[in-house]
C-alpha cells in the first residue's frame, strides 16, 4: 500500500516482488488517506456478522442468556473492534465512523438486555452493563500510553534479558521437610494505602535472620510478597554456616498466586525473574531450594513472625521504598475508574432514556454480577 496525503496526478503503481513474486497492491483495510474508514467498517461488518449469528440460537428460553452474551461480548467482539485502537483512534472524531460500531454495539447491548429496538443507545449500554465504545476506545489509549516507555510501569522483562530455558531453575516442592532444613517465612501486605514486607529465617526454631522492607503504595499485593522472596533469598547467601551443613532451604509461602506464577516458564516479570536469578546463584552455591504453599494463619512460628513484621512495616516508616513500579492492573483500575466517571457524567447530561434513568441515576460497578447498578 502507498500511502501519502498528496492530492496531484502521480503515477501510484510501485512494483515489489517477495520470492521473485510480484506482490499485489491495495487501497483497502487500512486506507491510503490515514483515516481508517476502511478498517472500522470491515471490524464492524464482522461484529454484525456475529451477531446475525447470534440471533439464530434456539429461542427456547429466548436466546442466550444475557451472562453468556456479555461474555461473547467482551470476549469476542469487543477485542475485535478495539484491535489496534491507539492507532486508529483519532479516526472516531468523524461521526459516520463512530455510527458504525455505535450501530453494532446497540444491537449486541438490546440482545444481551432482552429488550425493544426503540431502546436508546445510552439506555443500552447502562443496562446491558456496557461501557459505550467510544469511551471503551479512550480507555484503551490511555492504557497503551500509560505502559509505553513509562518508567514507573512495572514492565515485563524484554525478551533479549529473558534467561535462556536451561538456565531457569526448578521451582520444585518438598515431597516432606526435614527436621534441620532452614526456613524461609516471608510475607507482603497493603495497609490503609501503604506496602509492607518482611522476610524471616529459621533454622530448628533458631531466628537467623528478619528483615522488613517499605514498597509503595501503588505496588500490589503480588509485589509486596515477590519483594519479600528475593531479600530473603539473598541474604541466604550471608549466612554463616558450619561447613558440614546441609545446605537445603525451603521457602514458605500462604500465597499461591506468586508460587504458580513462579512455576509458569511463560512469565518473565521482573520480580519473578529476579527469584529466578537468586535461586539459580544458590544453586550454583550447591544449595537445594524448594518453595513449598502453607497455611496462613495456623500458629507456625516463622509465618506468624512474617506477617507481624510486614504489618509493622506496612503502618510505620521504616527506612527507604525499596521498590515504586506501578503494575499493569493498578493502571488499568485506575483507567476504569476514570472511564467510569466519564460514563457517569455523560449519563446525567443525557436526554434520552429519561425512563431508565429513573431507575438507574448512578452507575457504579457491581463485582460479583459484573454488570452496571444503581
Amino acid at each position: 500500500m502507498l500511502i501519502s496525503r498528496r492530492k496531484r496526478k502521480e503515477n501510484k503503481e510501485i512494483n515489489i516482488y517477495l520470492n521473485n513474486k510480484p506482490s499485489q497492491q491495495v487501497t483497502t483495510i487500512i486506507d491510503n488517506k490515514f483515516k481508517f474508514s476502511e478498517h472500522i467498517s470491515y471490524t464492524a461488518e464482522r461484529s454484525g456478522k456475529l451477531i446475525h449469528s447470534l440471533s439464530k440460537s434456539p429461542k427456547l428460553t429466548w436466546g442466550l442468556n444475557h451472562e453468556a452474551l456479555q461474555t461473547i461480548y467482551k470476549g469476542a467482539m469487543l477485542p475485535l473492534l478495539l484491535y489496534g485502537a491507539p492507532v486508529w483512534a483519532e479516526s472516531m472524531k468523524f461521526e459516520y465512523n463512530r455510527l458504525r460500531y455505535i450501530r453494532v454495539q446497540r444491537l449486541t447491548n438490546i440482545k444481551i438486555v432482552k429488550a425493544f429496538r426503540t431502546l436508546s443507545y445510552e439506555a443500552s449500554c447502562v443496562l446491558a452493563g456496557v461501557r459505550p465504545i467510544r469511551l471503551a476506545i479512550q480507555e484503551k489509549v490511555r492504557i497503551y500510553k500509560a505502559t509505553q516507555n513509562n518508567i514507573e510501569y512495572d514492565a515485563p522483562l524484554e525478551v533479549r534479558y529473558w534467561p535462556h530455558p536451561p538456565e531457569i531453575p526448578l521451582i520444585r516442592a518438598p515431597t516432606e521437610i526435614q527436621h534441620n532444613v532452614i526456613n524461609i517465612f516471608t510475607d507482603g501486605i497493603k495497609i490503609g494505602g501503604k506496602a509492607g514486607a518482611a522476610a524471616v529465617i529459621i533454622k530448628n526454631d533458631i531466628i537467623l535472620h528478619q528483615s522488613t522492607f517499605e514498597l509503595h503504595e501503588r505496588c500490589s499485593n503480588n509485589h509486596v510478597e515477590q519483594v519479600a522472596i528475593v531479600r530473603a533469598l539473598e541474604q541466604m547467601q550471608n549466612l554463616q554456616l558450619a561447613e558440614d551443613a546441609e545446605k537445603i532451604a525451603v521457602a514458605n509461602r500462604d500465597s499461591k498466586v506468586t508460587l504458580d506464577t513462579m512455576q509458569n516458564r511463560n512469565k518473565h516479570c521482573i520480580l519473578i525473574e529476579k527469584i529466578r536469578e537468586e535461586i539459580k546463584r544458590l544453586e550454583d552455591l550447591r544449595w537445594t531450594v524448594f518453595c513449598n504453599w502453607v497455611k496462613a494463619h495456623v500458629g507456625r512460628k516463622g509465618n506468624e513472625m512474617a506477617d507481624r513484621l510486614a504489618k509493622k512495616a506496612a503502618t510505620e516508616h521504616i527506612g527507604e521504598i525499596i521498590y515504586d513500579k506501578t503494575p499493569r492492573e493498578t493502571i488499568i483500575t485506575e483507567r476504569k475508574l476514570k472511564g467510569l466517571a466519564k460514563w457517569q457524567e455523560q449519563w446525567a447530561d443525557s436526554t434520552k432514556g429519561a425512563v431508565s434513568k429513573l431507575f438507574f441515576p448512578i452507575i457504579k460497578k457491581n463485582e460479583d454480577q459484573n454488570t452496571y447498578l444503581s
